[in-house]
């Protein structure tokens, strides 16, 4: 077997709209289908600044198709895929940069290669567990309340290697 690295760049803009029309929670359907995963990590994120995110002390990212990274006596954190600290807005009432440093270790190794990956389901929560309210985007997709995330994910493919020709006698 041999590791291969995909980046998986997550936009709520490209969500489904009439079914989540939430920009904090959306399932991103992935062009291909991902076999034998054995690692992912959140590599770089961009929520809006609305809502006076920037008062949260941090925000949650889940994602429902792997496990919580973290362990913690509480349990929201506990369910969470990621803590997201935020740098200061470049721009008030724009975009905001989520601090790398808190997540450049938050990487989930699976021991058991997870079968298949065809789907994210994202949410991003409040310190409460509650999905964080950036706003209405029910006309949507409006700019200003988008988040956009990118996931290095690590799967294990099978060596191909070519037969030599044997002759049949």
């Amino acid at each position: 077997y041999s590791s291969h690295i995909d980046y998986i760049v997550v936009s709520s803009s490209d969500r489904d709209i009439i079914n989540y029309p939430n920009p904090s929670r959306y399932v991103f359907n992935l062009p291909f289908e991902l076999k034998n995963v054995v690692r992912i990590e959140v590599v770089n994120g961009v929520i809006p600044d609305q809502n006076n995110v920037s008062n949260e002390p941090y925000l949650l990212l889940n994602i429902d198709e792997f496990d919580s990274v973290m362990i913690s006596n509480n349990n929201t954190i506990n369910n969470g895929f990621a803590l997201l600290h935020l740098s200061p807005p470049i721009s008030p009432g724009y975009f905001i940069n989520v601090d790398k440093k808190t997540f450049e270790h938050v990487v989930l190794n699976l021991k058991t290669p997870k079968a298949s990956l065809s789907k994210l389901t994202i949410s991003i929560r409040d310190w409460q567990g509650n999905l964080f309210n950036f706003g209405d985007d029910s006309s949507g997709p409006n700019k200003s309340l988008q988040n956009m995330f990118v996931f290095k994910v690590v799967t294990l493919q099978k060596n191909q290697e070519i037969l030599r020709q044997r002759n049949v006698y």
